[in-house]
């Protein structure tokens, strides 16, 4: 959002533009394509670009890219396969939920109105929020696994 629209919502929604100490920091998205360029460096989280675009979470991807990070340093400890290929491999999961919510955060902001009306409908948004609170991903969820 531009300065110039930042306070044109505030006085629209709090009749007033006095804003002062603006900060903004760009959410850390893309890492759907994030590939380790090194076999003794692996970047989790923010680092490797792992947090959603269309909500911005990135908390659930930090840990388990951290724990996957750290799976694939044990892992290449016993084999001969370097740490970077074992994490490359275990990544996929979730950089497919991340492409899964690049889409989703394009059509929603696309199509703001059809798709807020679409997510308002009770099965829908019961739906959605039954498998959130169940831990399952999104593309568990389009899935249906």
């Amino acid at each position: 959002m531009q300065t110039k629209q930042l306070f044109e919502y505030a006085d629209k929604r709090l009749y007033s533009n006095r804003l002062e100490f603006i900060k903004g920091y760009p959410i850390c998205t893309g890492g759907f394509n994030y590939k380790p360029d090194s076999n003794r460096i692996l970047l989790a989280g923010d680092a490797a670009g792992l947090a959603e675009p269309l909500l911005g979470e990135g908390i659930f991807f930090a840990i388990k890219s951290g724990q996957m990070a750290a799976r694939a340093i044990l892992e290449s400890e016993q084999h001969t396969l370097s740490a970077r290929l074992f994490y490359m491999k275990k990544l996929k999961a979730i950089q497919m939920d991340l492409r899964f919510h690049e889409f989703s955060s394009k059509l929603l902001y696309k199509f703001p109105r059809v798709s807020l009306k679409a997510l308002s409908l009770p099965f829908v948004r019961k739906y959605f929020v039954k498998c959130y609170a169940n831990g399952k991903t999104i593309t568990q969820i389009l899935y249906g696994k």
